[in-house]
């Protein structure tokens, strides 16, 4: 019985050697005016997100291809080569291009402060809190059908119960999958949002 259950365990680590070995990455570099901590900060200060998981080290996040499954990656910021770290843990090369605009508009990493940056240097109120957040940029939201559900979530008594709803339509219509210890959902789609009665949502 240990034997058998020492075979499962070796099996079960050559194949996670074998996807990390084929598994599929790519960088993105980084701009000038860009602190990893904020970001990392503010996508993990929730405890009720469900939309992406946080090992310590990466992020995960799971999002529609328009195939079957869909395509995990995770995330990080190496912050010696001023690169974002991506790894495609399923799906492939055709996601990179997906992906890559997903986390780039994730982490607000398009925007050029440089204009922004001189223009406070010569602003009373917002030059010292410049000098105290420097590379400050805001997390969005890429999908616009979320972005245009949380603008009417959030606007609830307290961030806290706003993000609790958001949880619950997560948990109610959206889709979930296991990946190693962890739960990763993606967002309900807007067609079987519409096809809910309102009962439906209270329920």
């Amino acid at each position: 019985m240990i034997s058998h259950q020492k075979e499962i365990t070796r099996v079960s680590l050559c194949l996670h050697l074998i996807t990390h070995i084929l598994m599929y990455g790519f960088e993105i570099s980084l701009p000038e005016n860009f602190a990893w901590n904020y970001i990392h900060d503010y996508l993990t200060q929730n405890p009720k997100e469900l939309l992406h998981v946080s090992d310590g080290d990466w992020l995960y996040r799971w999002l529609d291809n328009g195939l079957e499954g869909g395509t995990v990656f995770r995330a990080k910021v190496e912050a010696e080569l001023n690169v974002a770290r991506i790894e495609v843990l399923e799906g492939g090369q055709e996601d990179g291009a997906m992906i890559k605009n997903f986390v780039e508009e994730w982490w607000d990493l398009k925007r050029d402060l440089s204009d922004f940056s001189e223009k406070v240097k010569t602003d009373a109120i917002l030059r010292p809190l410049a000098r105290r957040n420097p590379g400050l940029r805001i997390g969005g939201i890429p999908d616009l059908w979320e972005c245009a559900v949380w603008s009417i979530v959030g606007q609830q008594v307290n961030i806290s119960f706003a993000s609790t709803l958001k949880s619950r339509l997560i948990e109610n219509f959206g889709k979930r999958r296991e990946w190693d210890s962890f739960s990763l959902w993606q967002f309900p789609k807007r067609e079987k949002i519409a096809a809910m009665t309102p009962d439906d949502l209270k329920a």
